[in-house]
């Protein structure tokens, strides 16, 4: 479980650690471990032993996508993004999000 400890609660017991999505999947199958995840996750990854369960009663996760000043790869990425989200900009000068 993600996330930082807050002052005078109970501390978190933290699961075990994993290097890639497909060792945390084999430790959720094991049942070392539970994970919170995009509901796309669900469709990529689906397969006996698992199953994904939404969470209704939770606010919708926020995602922001950050970067240096890069070349015209990063901004054509960022430009996709922008798009996928349904930011588009306005005008050369509106600010963009970082």
């Amino acid at each position: 479980m993600g996330g930082q400890p807050q002052t005078g609660r109970v501390r978190p017991r933290w699961g075990p650690t994993n290097d890639n999505v497909e060792e945390m999947l084999e430790q959720v199958a094991e049942g070392t471990a539970i994970c919170f995840a995009p509901s796309s996750m669900a469709l990529y990854y689906a397969r006996p032993g698992l199953s994904w369960v939404p969470l209704t009663d939770v606010e919708p996760l926020r995602v922001a996508l950050a970067w240096a000043d890069g070349g015209p790869l990063v901004e054509a990425f960022a430009a996709i993004v922008r798009d996928l989200a349904g930011l588009r900009r306005t005008s050369a000068a509106s600010p963009r999000p970082r």
